[in-house]
């Protein structure tokens, strides 16, 4: 049985599990899985939630008793997610960016995202200790994307432009980024501090790794995300990317679906 969504629906996967211990929901998803498994089934994109739940009886019985679960099924590009809704948003945001595929980094996104917001500023309350991140992305007709590959760099370039950077080997990885960026040194260090949006709060944000860096923003803290894209006719090329980032309320107390006959992606 093969995995598929119509033209109106999003692949929406779910990580439950009642092990309360931080883990990125993306890689256990999708990353880890392979993103190429999800190339057809995530080509409108995708929606993946983190339920602190104890996983539904398994199909068979086990030695031991099942920690963790893992379901993928299609949904409705409106239906949004299951287990947690939005509270508050924190910042929204809406810009132009280059062409997104294969080659696209967390750096590139990370700068797009500091530049495109230049002069934006943010309430800032305290750091929440989850979050939820919504992006809708518009690409030209003609492109080819697989969002399940894209999630990895997108999110966390994302992510990591809403934390300051607490200065820690500032001359370095601003030297480093400004390398693969192809920029000053110095602008890239006025980024890594700034905290006008810095509504994830500062933290040592990224440290030299081999000869380039080592990202590290909270994306442990985000137990909702979602990309849905668009391919949009006559848009002369142009690429937009939108969204925001919210808040959570507790979770909804509803039972994971129950496990069905595996299915290829």
């Amino acid at each position: 049985m093969k995995l598929e969504c119509s033209p109106d629906e999003v692949l929406h996967a779910t990580y439950v599990s009642g092990v309360d211990q931080a883990c990125d929901a993306e890689n256990i998803l999708f990353y880890n899985v392979g993103a190429s498994y999800f190339a057809r089934s995530s080509s409108n994109g995708l929606r993946f939630e983190r339920a602190f739940l104890e996983p539904p009886p398994p199909p068979r019985l086990l030695r031991e008793r099942a920690l963790h679960y893992q379901f993928y099924g299609p949904a409705k590009r409106q239906d949004g997610f299951v287990y947690w809704r939005s509270r508050s948003k924190l910042i929204q945001w809406e810009m132009s960016s280059e062409a997104l595929g294969p080659s696209t980094s967390a750096t590139s996104i990370w700068y797009w995202m500091k530049r495109g917001m230049s002069g934006t500023t943010a309430a800032i309350e305290g750091e929440p200790s989850r979050f939820g991140l919504s992006v809708t992305l518009h690409a030209p007709s003609g492109w080819v994307l697989n969002p399940a590959a894209l999630i990895k760099p997108l999110f966390d370039g994302i992510i990591a432009a809403f934390h300051s950077h607490d200065g820690s080997m500032l001359e370095q990885v601003s030297d480093r980024l400004a390398r693969k960026l192809d920029v000053d040194a110095s602008e890239v260090a006025g980024h890594l501090l700034s905290d006008s949006v810095a509504v994830l709060g500062s933290r040592r944000l990224v440290w030299p790794w081999g000869k380039s860096v080592q990202w590290n923003p909270a994306d442990d803290r985000c137990v909702a995300a979602e990309l849905v894209v668009y391919t949009d006719k006559n848009r002369n090329g142009l690429w937009r990317l939108s969204g925001e980032l919210f808040e959570l309320d507790e979770q909804s107390p509803t039972a994971p679906p129950a496990p069905s006959p595996p299915a290829s992606a």
